[in-house]
This record gives C-alpha cells, sequence and structure tokens, in this order.
C-alpha cells in the first residue's frame, strides 16, 4: 500500500511494497535453488546442509517482507496524511520534508496521535496522524468542530502544498 498523493503520485516511503516483493522473489529463488543444490549434493554425497541454509533465507524473506507489511498497517514510518477536500499531503517526517511540521498546522490539528491509529472527522476534511508510541485517549467527535472553517484551511492548504511540490522537486 503506497503512500502517494492523488494527483502528483509522490511517494515518501523508504521501500515500496513493489520493492519488498523484489526482495522477497529473490530470496524465495535463492531458497529454492538452494533446496536443488541440497537435492543434488544429497544424492552425490548424502548432504543435507543446503537444507538449512534454504530454510534461513526463506524465514529471512518471510520476516523483511513481514516488518515492512506491519510498519505499513501499524505505522511505525511516522507517516503524516493531511487530506482537505483532495489536497493530500504525504510526509514521512515532520523535520525531513518542512512543509507539514506541526508548527504549521497546530491551528487545524488536534495534535499528535500515536501509531495505528486513524482519525476520520466527520466533516470536509479527514486527517491520518501517526506517532511514536501505541498509547490514546482522544474523543474524536468533540475534535470535529475544529474543522468547521474549511473554505480558509483549504485556501490555506492549497498555498502550502504548492510551496511544498517546489520545495521536493528542488530537492530532488
Amino acid at each position: 500500500m503506497p503512500i502517494k498523493t492523488s494527483e502528483d503520485k509522490f511517494e515518501f516511503e523508504p521501500y515500496g511494497m513493489g520493492q519488498m516483493i523484489v526482495i522477497f522473489s529473490i530470496i524465495t529463488i535463492i531458497s529454492l535453488i538452494s533446496v536443488i543444490i541440497g537435492i543434488i549434493f544429497r544424492q552425490i554425497q548424502e548432504s543435507w546442509i543446503l537444507y538449512p541454509l534454504a530454510g534461513v533465507a526463506f524465514l529471512i524473506g518471510c520476516v523483511l517482507f513481514g516488518v515492512r507489511y506491519r510498519k505499513l498497517r501499524a505505522g511505525s514510518l511516522e507517516k503524516i496524511t493531511i487530506d482537505i477536500e483532495g489536497i493530500r499531503v504525504h510526509s514521512r517526517k515532520a523535520g525531513t520534508i518542512k512543509f507539514m511540521s506541526w508548527e504549521d498546522i497546530k491551528d487545524y490539528t488536534i495534535g499528535m496521535v500515536d501509531i495505528g491509529d486513524e482519525i476520520q472527522i466527520s466533516c470536509p476534511s479527514s486527517i491520518l496522524v501517526v506517532g511514536e508510541n501505541d498509547e490514546i485517549d482522544i474523543d474524536l467527535e468533540d475534535y470535529a468542530t475544529l474543522f468547521v472553517k474549511a473554505d480558509k484551511i483549504i485556501e490555506e492548504f492549497g498555498q502550502a502544498f504548492k510551496l511544498f511540490k517546489k520545495k521536493y522537486r528542488k530537492k530532488n
């Protein structure tokens, strides 16, 4: 599940799901080759040494894939997604890309929340915020009124999004 904007398809993940599938496939192929070589060695020398190596390579692939999937699901990538009327901004870390720091959006957000919690505000805006630990104590309905002035927010985020695209292009 790569994190992308709806229009410009920016991707800020350190490893995309496609890359993880390639890594997993390569390790699986290495495992299969090890098993085939192990069968050949067994027929020639009665050796089983490569079977455990194939198992270890396969387990490493499974662990890498599982860790990546868990990061996407649990949000330990510290992703921040702001979605306001189709304006979608993604920042891997607020300090890395100087666009959506909490100082920029503190007037419109409920503050930093924690890993794995998806927040859907019942108004023309939604926000998904991923933080650093597993605790949360927020009543989302109490914060829906923060987004009543959606027009002003959309205008300001639109300007910020334009600045963000310029900064992103300069960095890359």
